[in-house]
């Protein structure tokens, strides 16, 4: 299945536009802003079976320009990464005779993401925290190879960081094991804010519907993700 870190990185490079401003700016220093990290509890990985594959930063290098000086503003993110696999014996059995060696798990991943609020003279300028999920979805799409056909399912309410939120949940395809029209489901919440941070969340899972049967007897699917967007932290 595609990267958590494509997926993120996608999401962060082409919706952060950094700005940003006040004293520094005009004497000429260079303007830093990284967020908190935002993390997803064990009690919640203990609960869905998931663990954690990385927690790492992404960096944003952005020139700037205002009152005739440019100045460069450095971004750096957060993001916490976690999966699981489970057992789909007879998933093969579902596509083109030899298109494939042998199919026995599929992939589930989770991703937290901080980001910065970057303001100058008290506008805020980090477009993250006015995009939807929908928008959001339109900066990966065609951005990287792995991830095709994204149609937009349907919207229910979630909650991160005791915040109401909305998620959006997505149809698409990507590359698994070989087979480049994997079926999945991919939920994105919109930004909430979090104390000087924006804080959203990624879930990608297969989309077993698609296959005509349930093909495993535990399948984390949405439960899952909303036990782990329930449990993500961040400092407060």
């Amino acid at each position: 299945m595609v990267s958590r870190r494509q997926v993120l990185g996608t999401i962060g490079g082409a919706a952060l536009v950094g700005t940003a401003g006040c004293v520094d700016f005009v004497t000429g220093e260079g303007l830093f802003y990284e967020s908190a990290q935002a993390t997803v509890s064990e009690e919640a990985l203990n609960e869905t079976g998931y663990a954690e594959d990385e927690i790492d930063s992404f960096g944003i290098d952005e020139s700037v320009g205002a009152f005739g000086i440019s100045r460069t503003v450095e971004i750096t993110n957060w993001q916490a990464e976690y999966e699981r696999t489970v057992d789909i014996d007879g998933i093969d059995s579902f596509f083109e005779a030899g298109s494939i060696d042998e199919i026995t798990e599929a992939p589930y991943s989770f991703v937290a993401v901080s980001t910065p609020q970057v303001s100058v003279f008290g506008q805020e300028l980090n477009p993250v925290g006015n995009m939807d999920a929908a928008e959001l979805i339109d900066r990966v799409e065609g951005q990287y190879d792995g991830i095709a056909n994204i149609e937009e399912r349907e919207e229910v309410d979630a909650t991160v960081l005791d915040e109401n939120t909305t998620l959006t949940r997505f149809e698409a395809e990507a590359s698994v094991a070989g087979i480049e029209e994997f079926p999945i489901i991919i939920e994105i919440t919109e930004a909430v804010e979090s104390e000087d941070d924006l804080v959203l969340t990624v879930a990608t899972y297969p989309d077993l519907e698609e296959f005509g049967e349930n093909l495993v007897e535990d399948n984390p699917g949405a439960e899952e993700s909303a036990t782990l967007r329930g449990g993500v932290e961040h400092p407060q």
